[in-house]
């Protein structure tokens, strides 16, 4: 009886050591795919997904979102944009869990009905970002991603309705500078 007790010991450690070397060995492996949503958009009534693969110090984030009927300073808003970001990371550490910047395009195609007017933007623009990526509770699948930055949209829409005739395409004159600013929420795998 007591050889089998010895022999249940020994088993049971060593299928322990063989847990902790193969938990580490997990644990080791880079997660090379994300996906993520920007937990700011929901304040803003637009629903989205980034879908991000990453490489040894770069990364490609493609994001879509979409905005429904959203009421802001008496304007109501309507429309989709997609978002292409080249990560670029600054600082040694694993691969996602550091700082960034990221060049990256967004195409607009949005509604705008205010009181006097109603304007369809169809714009091609661009900026850069700086961000940093966290892991949450120290997990390597769950991502916080905090970034911000600068754009440059074009200034060019049709004017649909209002004081003004009707569907007249305005020309590109000039670029209009804002911000960009998100918390995305992700998965890694």
């Amino acid at each position: 009886m007591k050889e089998l007790c010895s022999f249940m010991r020994q088993g049971i450690f060593i299928l322990a050591l063989e847990l902790v070397f193969i938990i580490n060995i997990q644990a080791q492996e880079v997660r090379r795919n994300v996906v993520t949503t920007n937990m700011l958009n929901f304040l803003f009534n637009t629903q989205d997904i980034q879908y991000e693969r990453r490489f040894e110090k770069r990364a490609l984030r493609l994001s879509v979102a979409y905005t429904d009927n959203h009421y802001f300073l008496n304007t109501i808003m309507d429309g989709w944009m997609t978002t292409l970001d080249y990560k670029i990371y600054i600082n040694p550490g694993q691969v996602g869990y550091k700082s960034y910047v990221a060049p990256y395009l967004r195409f607009q195609n949005m509604y705008f009905e205010g009181p006097v007017d109603a304007v369809r933007v169809n714009t091609l623009g661009g900026g850069v970002l700086y961000g940093r990526v966290f892991r949450l509770f120290r997990l390597d699948w769950l991502t916080l991603d905090l970034h911000g930055g600068i754009n440059y949209i074009p200034e060019g829409y049709k004017l649909l309705a209002g004081s003004s005739p009707p569907n007249i395409d305005l020309p590109l004159t000039s670029y209009k500078v804002g911000g960009r600013f998100g918390l995305s929420l992700g998965v890694a795998f």
